[in-house]
């Protein structure tokens, strides 16, 4: 469902984690955001911030905790402004790029095919399927 360049890098990233190289984790993960914010177009960096926040608040992480992860996410400076990030600042910065990556990609996509399908075939009374086009 990810846009082939964020998942080229999401999978680095991914890689990054695996060998416990977390700094080179944070950058990839700033690389796939920036990939996946040029995919989802006008207003898409804004959508993905509220999913992020949304996300901070369900797993009830503080402002302080969770300030490196939105500085990897969405600051837009260069390499040399990513923070230091260690094992569990890593662990969390994973899992909220994959909750954005859901609902940014992943939800609509599969939302999208599931509808499609209902439009393509409607239950009869007999209990067969008809194509409603």
């Amino acid at each position: 469902y990810l846009p082939k360049d964020t998942e080229i890098l999401f999978r680095e990233a991914l890689s990054s984690y695996s060998n416990n190289n977390f700094n080179a984790f944070a950058s990839m993960c700033r690389r796939a955001s920036r990939s996946a914010f040029r995919a989802l177009g006008d207003g898409g960096k804004l959508r993905a911030f509220d999913d992020v926040m949304m996300a901070q608040d369900i797993a009830e992480i503080d402002d302080e905790s969770f300030a490196p992860i939105k500085q990897v996410l969405f600051d837009t400076g260069d390499e040399e402004s990513l923070p230091m990030l260690n094992r569990a600042q890593a662990g969390v910065l994973l899992e909220v790029l994959k909750d954005m990556f859901y609902q940014s990609f992943v939800r609509r996509g599969k939302l999208t095919r599931a509808i499609k399908v209902r439009r393509l075939f409607v239950q009869d009374g007999s209990g067969g399927l008809h194509p409603t086009a």
